[in-house]
C-alpha cells in the first residue's frame, strides 16, 4: 500500500482559496447581517459554536451557500470579537448531519473587545434579538 503524500502549505492555500470564493459569491448584506449576529450572540455567550450565530440571523436573510459562515467567522475573530478554541462539540443542525463545530469564545464577554462596533452601545449584554 503506497502513501499518500501530504502538503501542509497546499492544504492552507486550498483553503483559503475556498474561502475567498464563498466568501465573494455571498450577498453583502447577508455577510453584514451574519456578522452582526456573531457579535451579538458573543455580546450574550461566553463560548458558542455556529449553531448559535445561525439561530440569531434574522427571518428572510439566507444565503445560497452555507458555507459563507466560515468567512464571516474569521472576519468576526479579525475583529476581536471572538476567539477560536481546539474544542469541538456536534452540531444540531440536521443539513451538517452532526458533524464536529468548533467552539468559539467571546472575546466581548472574556476580554471585554469591542473593537469600535458602531452599535456597540445599542445592544445590551443578556439581551436577544
Amino acid at each position: 500500500m503506497s502513501q499518500l503524500p501530504f502538503n501542509f502549505a497546499a492544504g492552507e492555500a486550498a483553503r483559503d482559496a475556498a474561502l475567498e470564493q464563498v466568501e465573494g459569491a455571498a450577498d453583502r448584506e447577508w455577510k453584514d447581517e451574519a456578522l452582526e449576529a456573531v457579535y451579538k450572540t458573543a455580546l450574550q455567550m461566553p463560548s458558542f459554536i455556529v449553531d448559535e450565530v445561525w439561530g440569531r440571523l434574522a427571518d428572510g436573510v439566507d444565503t445560497h451557500d452555507l458555507r459563507a459562515m466560515g468567512p464571516v467567522m474569521k472576519k468576526a475573530q479579525s475583529m476581536g470579537y471572538i476567539i477560536p478554541t481546539e474544542r469541538y462539540q456536534l452540531t444540531a443542525r440536521a443539513s451538517s448531519h452532526r458533524s464536529p463545530r468548533r467552539i468559539w469564545e467571546s472575546n466581548i464577554l472574556i476580554g471585554g473587545a469591542t473593537n469600535g462596533h458602531p452599535h456597540h452601545d445599542s445592544i445590551e449584554p443578556g439581551s436577544r434579538p
